[in-house]
């Protein structure tokens, strides 16, 4: 029992007639009057000057604060002793039984959808936020719906306090209040509760942004002027529940998506997409995302489609069953790739479906897009990141080259093929595992060099014939669009293919032997596989895992789940590690290839689950990753994360902190609680 509840507990034992007393309130005058007495004979007499209690108070206050186990304590804990503040409120009765009383809390936004009408709870006759009341919620009236009609002048009392707050802190806050036979008192304010969309409706609405003011969706909503920019928007975005936390259709609204444009022109880092079917590609299109960031051609290859295939595959006996598998599996991988091309990020202007060759052939191309809307898309490059699949490690290709052979070759005619349908220039990125040496790309790199040429070559053939097909229709006929048909065939012969080689790095061994891997010039890009890397770097994977890692972290063994959350000081320090052998092995050149990158220089690509949080992405921005890959419903977060990260560091060099909750507290400390100062309000 706490020591200062024995004085109160002696007292009550003392008042005989009422043995079981629960509360102040059941006691008459004089049985109180009693209890005072009592309670001055056992600490002393209370003083009743007003100036001398506060001194009293304040006399206890430093007494406790610079005691030696405090002390000892802050600095166990690395706090500074900065001094002590007293806060002197007037008492006020919020449970008289006027209905006119009363506590609650209003909010100057709704939690749940961020619109500006107030809401909260109000409870009459009730004492405070503390009291039991308000806990269990009884007697409870909705500020939004029924206090307006009961109370209209404390509502607009509210309503107007309320918008005052919120553009005076530039954030939508809650306020503790109490009413005291109709006058109003206010406890306090914060920062309101809300959810990830709410959060991000209250950020951008702050913005005043004109598109919004004008727009019938906004409601009114955006305050004019604004009170923040766009950049502070983007730093207030609920990063760390926007993967599972926003409703999917929400994601594509008004507002999500003008706070991700915003995020776009902050950040630095290419956010791409992890794809293995064409409605993930469709998905990720609509968030617009930078491109396929990995093409998982294992997920293609053990589709349902395939499994005849593959069990032909792995049960044939010669050469030429083996053949005539893989053959079939080409075509197969060729039609699955196309599917995804064809709503790849990026592609924004298509035709409402895919056409046959015929109707390429004899449809006006103005039917299908305008020459403005194709020079804007050829002007475009859209990026595919493939990641083969080598059924177990790189041995597979080295020993079975044809198995390398027949996903090359599928993806580059289905790369060929949506370029001339679509009209744009596609930038294939092939990556290669590569476990134990360097050399193994020795040998793979030229089975890949080859089915490209072949490819080409065999799209080179088609294109000549559709030109001769084009001529002769042209000579045939005075219709417009024989001259835009072979331009357009012409254009896309003189394009061919662009591509460029990778590695996948999945082992420790192959994070310490970056620098090797790209010292030829032949590897243009670094993709880190972190699951990978973490089953390698743990000796478990991800299903052994499971059974202990809850255990380990309960017993604070681990801090985090590395296979939920980037293991920084293991996983992450190989990682940066490698990045930075890569980048003295290959530090760039001035010259900038027609994409504008470096030509020396090497990206750095990661991808798997624990990428997906905004702690992970930031850390991978801080040692330098070029791009990371996602799944779908991680765009949103990692776009907006990628542009915090930037904006921050950007801060950082300028020694500038951000938002009301930074500078405003920051000063209000210094002014506090400085050492030596006491504040007495």
């Amino acid at each position: 029992m706490p020591p200062f509840y024995r004085p109160i507990l002696l007292i009550f034992l003392t008042l005989q007639n009422k043995p079981f007393i629960l509360h102040v309130n059941q006691l008459s005058y004089n049985e109180t009057e009693i209890l005072v007495k009592k309670f001055e004979q056992i600490t002393g007499e209370y003083p009743s000057d007003p100036a001398e209690q506060l001194f009293s108070v304040l006399e206890s206050m430093y007494g406790s604060y610079y005691s030696i186990s405090a002390r000892t304590f802050r600095a166990s804990r690395g706090c500074k002793t900065s001094g002590v503040a007293l806060i002197c409120q007037a008492m006020v009765m919020g449970n008289l039984t006027t209905l006119s009383s009363g506590s609650g809390t209003v909010h100057s936004r709704n939690p749940q959808t961020g619109s500006s009408s107030i809401s909260g709870t109000f409870y009459s006759r009730s004492e405070g936020v503390a009291d039991d009341d308000v806990v269990h919620g009884t007697r409870a009236i909705d500020i939004g719906k029924e206090l307006n009609d009961r109370m209209p002048d404390i509502y607009m009392q509210l309503e107007s306090c309320a918008r005052l707050l919120e553009r005076d802190f530039k954030d939508g806050v809650s306020l503790d209040f109490t009413i005291e036979s109709g006058t109003i008192y206010y406890l306090n304010v914060y920062q309101c509760s809300r959810s990830p969309e709410a959060a991000i409706k209250i950020a951008v609405d702050m913005t005043g942004d004109p598109t919004l003011i004008s727009s019938v969706l906004s409601g009114g909503d955006c305050l004019k002027p604004p009170v923040i920019s766009r950049k502070e928007a983007v730093l207030r975005a609920p990063v760390d529940a926007m993967p599972d936390g926003l409703d999917p259709m929400w994601v594509r609204s008004e507002y999500a998506t003008k706070l991700l444009e915003w995020s776009d022109t902050y950040r630095s880092m290419t956010v791409m997409t992890n794809c293995s079917s064409a409605g993930d590609a469709q998905a990720s299109s609509l968030l617009k995302a930078d491109g396929i960031g990995k093409l998982d051609m294992e997920d293609l290859i053990i589709a349902t489609r395939n499994k005849g295939v593959m069990h032909s595959f792995s049960t044939s006996v010669t050469p030429e069953q083996r053949t005539a598998a893989l053959h079939l599996l080409a075509g197969n991988l060729q039609e699955q790739v196309s599917e995804i091309l064809y709503v790849a990020p990026g592609v924004s202007v298509l035709p409402a479906q895919k056409r046959t060759a015929s109707q390429q052939e004899n449809e006006p191309i103005s039917n299908i897009m305008t020459q403005q809307e194709r020079q804007h898309q050829q002007e475009k490059l859209v990026v595919v990141n493939a990641l083969l699949y080598d059924s177990t490690t790189a041995h597979a290709f080295v020993l079975l080259p044809e198995f390398l052979e027949c996903q090359v070759s599928a993806i580059c005619r289905a790369v060929l093929e949506a370029q001339d349908s679509i009209g744009l220039l596609f930038e294939i990125n092939f990556s290669l595992p590569v476990l134990i040496s360097d050399h193994e790309l020795d040998y793979m790199v030229p089975h890949m060099q080859h089915c490209i040429k072949d490819a080409c070559d065999e799209y080179e053939k088609q294109c000549q014939k559709k030109l001769v097909e084009a001529e002769e229709e042209e000579s045939k006929s005075m219709l417009s669009y024989g001259t835009g048909r072979r331009m357009v065939l012409q254009s896309n012969f003189d394009k061919g293919i662009k591509c460029n080689f990778g590695v996948c790095i999945s082992t420790p061994r192959a994070c310490i032997r970056a620098a090797s891997l790209v010292s030829s010039g032949v590897v243009q890009f670094v993709v880190f596989d972190v699951e990978a890397l973490t089953a390698a770097t743990f000796g478990v994977k991800r299903e052994e895992s499971a059974t202990f890692m809850d255990q380990y972290i309960k017993k604070h063994i681990l801090s985090v789940n590395p296979f939920i959350n980037l293991d920084q000081h293991g996983v992450g320090a190989l990682i940066a590690r490698a990045i930075e052998d890569i980048h003295r092995a290959r530090p760039g050149v001035n010259d900038t290839t027609a994409s504008g990158e470096k030509a020396g220089h090497v990206k750095c690509v990661a991808f798997g689950p624990q990428v997906e949080n905004a702690a992970s992405v930031r850390y991978l921005f801080s040692i330098g990753m070029d791009v990371i890959s996602v799944d779908t419903k991680a765009i949103p977060m990692a776009k907006c994360a990628a542009a915090q990260a930037s904006i921050e560091a950007q801060m950082r060099e300028s020694g500038k902190l951000a938002g009301w909750w930074g500078d405003a507290w920051k000063a209000l400390d210094n002014a506090m609680f400085d050492e030596g100062n006491m504040l007495i309000a």
